[in-house]
């Protein structure tokens, strides 16, 4: 038996939007296939075929819906915020890579 998204039920108001979004040659393709995935799992349609349907990936199948059921309509017009990358490296540890590299830059080499 092939595993289905999350059970989702969209009241008319929740399903209008989102075929809008879908068929709207205005928007973001992102967006629209956000929508496609989020109906197609409201039909419910298995994980494998949202996949071929869409072209989406299996985390982005699985990643979506539940999205929806968090944020509704809205949080799949908005990429979620991640935390920022490794944090700079203080200026202590970097003044010491430079002049060596400076060093070496400068030394002829034979």
């Amino acid at each position: 038996m092939a595993r289905t998204t999350h059970q989702l039920r969209l009241t008319r108001k929740e399903r209008a939007a989102l075929v809008a979004l879908a068929a709207n040659g205005n928007t973001p393709q992102k967006i629209a296939r956000r929508a496609r995935i989020v109906l197609l799992a409201a039909d419910g349609l298995s994980v494998n075929a949202i996949m071929r349907e869409t072209g989406a990936g299996k985390t982005s199948v699985w990643n979506w819906p539940k999205r929806f059921l968090e944020a509704g309509v809205e949080g799949l017009l908005k990429d979620k915020s991640k935390k920022p990358g490794k944090a700079p490296r203080p200026a202590v540890q970097i003044r010491p890579i430079c002049s060596s590299t400076r060093h070496r830059m400068a030394t002829p080499r034979p």
